[in-house]
């Protein structure tokens, strides 16, 4: 079973308490300094708004720092403190093989020439059971990382070997995760690239090629898959 090591960023965490953050951060300013009442809850109120709708446009977010600056100096630094706390960043899970796993794991490949397959499969925000659930449905000797943002996850796995039947893993993860709709895109080593960025990169730009719509996905399947000459995407709706 593969355990998760989470790095855990509260920054990102904090987007969820986007309200309650700037409703402290509101009150606090007028508690503890000389900041004028309407100003502060046109901030507050421009903070939760923009953190709420918005909250990985993150030159949006900075919004409640007018107010702030109109209202005076003395909001200033609480408007800078409530941006602060509600910028979004990404929380990282692996598993517990490490940090670098991912690395360790292709360096392997280069070591012994062999063929490997680059899995990315890119959803809406799930909870962190889930996200367990979608790991565990993979197989021990698979190296997994997935991370999430505000709206979404990107799951990222190395597959030994070109042998399989991709919509199964496909489908596997889906119901693992108790998704509607999750796009999947494929990279073959050493075929689309040599290197895990690279690798990566191709697999992404595919999977969100995906997002645009069930069309597309199927227009792309006949050559998603890892056996294939190009590396595509599949639009998974299970």
């Amino acid at each position: 079973m593969k355990a998760l090591a989470i790095d855990d960023d509260r920054a990102w965490k904090a987007t969820r308490l986007a309200p309650v953050i700037w409703m402290a951060v509101t009150t606090a300013a007028i508690w503890a300094s000389e900041a004028a009442l309407v100003p502060a809850v046109v901030m507050a109120a421009a903070g939760i708004a923009t953190s709420v709708l918005w909250p990985e446009v993150r030159p949006v977010l900075l919004t409640p720092l007018l107010p702030a600056a109109f209202g005076g100096i003395e909001l200033v630094p609480w408007g800078i403190a409530g941006v602060a706390l509600c910028w979004p960043h990404r929380t990282v899970l692996r598993t517990d093989s490490g940090l670098n796993e991912l690395q360790r794991h292709m360096m392997r490949l280069r070591r012994r020439e062999e063929e490997a397959t680059v899995l990315m499969a890119v959803g809406p925000q799930v909870a962190q059971r889930p996200l367990q659930q979608m790991l565990e449905s993979l197989r021990a000797t698979d190296s997994v990382e997935v991370s999430t943002g505000a709206r979404e996850f990107e799951l990222c796995a190395l597959i030994d070997g070109v042998d399989f039947a991709p919509a199964v893993i496909e489908e596997r993860i889906a119901e693992a995760g108790d998704l509607d709709s999750v796009s999947f895109g494929w990279a073959r080593f050493p075929r689309d690239g040599v290197t895990l960025a690279v690798l990566r990169e191709r697999a992404l730009a595919a999977a969100l090629a995906g997002t645009d719509g069930a069309a597309a996905g199927e227009a792309a399947a006949g050559s998603s898959r890892p056996d294939q000459t190009e590396s595509e995407v599949v639009q998974a709706k299970i």
